[in-house]
């Protein structure tokens, strides 16, 4: 039971907090150019709350997580979709339109916001709390996530290999969390 709640906060986690999240907008969104410090991409930012909170650059139609398309926006940069389930039925947001809880099956999850993006996470299911702590390198990246559960603390470190045109991770490894270490392979599909 533990490993499987593990899991899905992991995911959850992953998903939410996964890359360079650019600093929280309102819900118009905006288009500025900016150059990445590690790779010398010229990219397109594309800015809603939503694309913040899961830390995406660029006009985002779809992310693809090792295969199965796993979020979705409209144009205006809004999420639709998390693994197919509408996303309204999931997640609240504060007054700034930021995404702030996230309600799940069997689980519930809030997130604490920082200046520029989520910096932690509380998770409650099957009568467990697990809280997250998320640390960012230059680029705004996470590279390490701390786990705590009942003062038992496992920490999750991250190096992102490939990263496209926009700035976002294409190919992510974790290790040090035995319930998702590995290479995660993402393909991002972009509006015209």
């Amino acid at each position: 039971m533990k490993e499987t709640l593990f899991s899905i906060v992991a995911l959850i986690a992953f998903t939410c907090v996964s890359c360079k999240s650019p600093a929280p907008a309102d819900t118009n969104s905006t288009a500025e150019t900016q150059e990445l410090s590690d790779n010398s991409a010229q990219t397109t930012q594309f800015q809603s709350s939503d694309l913040a909170f899961f830390g995406l650059y660029g006009h985002v139609k779809t992310v693809t997580e090792d295969g199965v398309t796993s979020l979705e926006f409209d144009p205006d940069g809004v999420l639709t979709a998390v693994y197919g389930t509408p996303a309204s039925e999931r997640y609240n947001r504060d007054k700034q339109g930021r995404i702030v809880e996230m309600n799940g099956y069997e689980n519930h999850v809030e997130y604490e916001w920082g200046d520029e993006r989520p910096v932690g996470s509380e998770a409650q299911a099957e009568g467990m709390s697990i809280k997250e702590s998320y640390t960012y390198d230059g680029r705004g990246f996470v590279v390490e996530i701390k786990h705590t559960d009942d003062g038992d603390e496992s920490v999750e470190r991250f190096t992102y290999p490939e990263v496209d045109k926009q700035g976002n991770w294409t190919k992510r490894t974790s290790e040090g969390y035995e319930y998702t270490a590995g290479t995660t392979t993402r393909v991002i599909e972009y509006y015209d």
